[in-house]
């Protein structure tokens, strides 16, 4: 725990399972039932949210790893 890139890679997985586990688990019981005839428009939104999520992800998750290989040479291996 003393070494801070393992201890923001720890805290930021954890964040990001909290947030996967919410919207996979917990959205469609929610609006199934707040909106039992509303599914196609559940799903759209839903397949949305992941999309826009793993690719803003992906992206700043590359951009912050090239921002710092030349401070951090093994950033990326």
């Amino acid at each position: 725990m003393k070494n801070k890139a393992f201890l923001y890679c720890i805290i930021a997985s954890t964040l990001r399972f909290f947030g996967g586990f919410s919207i996979g688990f917990w959205s469609a019981p929610f609006f199934q039932a707040k909106y039992p005839n509303e599914k196609t428009h559940f799903a759209i939104a839903n397949a949305f949210v992941v999309v826009v999520g793993g690719l803003t992800s992906s992206y700043f998750g590359g951009w912050i790893t090239d921002k710092y290989e030349d401070r951090y040479p093994k950033i990326k291996g």
